[in-house]
């Protein structure tokens, strides 16, 4: 676990409807500055507060929820397809672009069945 003063810097949302956060920390060892390094593209916890944080005020649970680093089948084709709609104009709602667009693929591969 690392922990070090730092500042929430900038936030982002995403067209797949998650969030990216930037942080910018203040001045670390480079003990630390290598502990970050090895942290670098790992998928981890995240615990945000105001003041320095002691083990006695985590609660944290038993168990380790499941995450998963790649997006599914559908959330890739959903995201790049917002894309598409974007680069088109954005005319209609992303929603409607996307239900239209699937609904093209499905009758193309049934068109395609014996």
């Amino acid at each position: 676990m690392f922990q070090t003063a730092s500042t929430i810097e900038k936030i982002e949302t995403r067209s797949d409807n998650t969030i990216k956060l930037t942080i910018g920390t203040q001045e670390v060892s480079a003990e630390q500055a290598t502990e970050l390094f090895t942290l670098k593209q790992k998928i981890g916890f995240f615990l945000f507060d105001d003041k320095p944080i002691k083990p006695d005020d985590l609660n944290i649970p038993d168990f380790v929820p499941e995450i998963k680093g790649d997006k599914t089948p559908s959330q890739r084709l959903r995201a790049v397809l917002y894309v598409r709609w974007q680069q088109l104009g954005k005319q209609g709602s992303a929603d409607d672009f996307y239900k239209q667009q699937v609904e093209r693929f499905i009758e193309a591969v049934k068109e395609k069945l014996e």
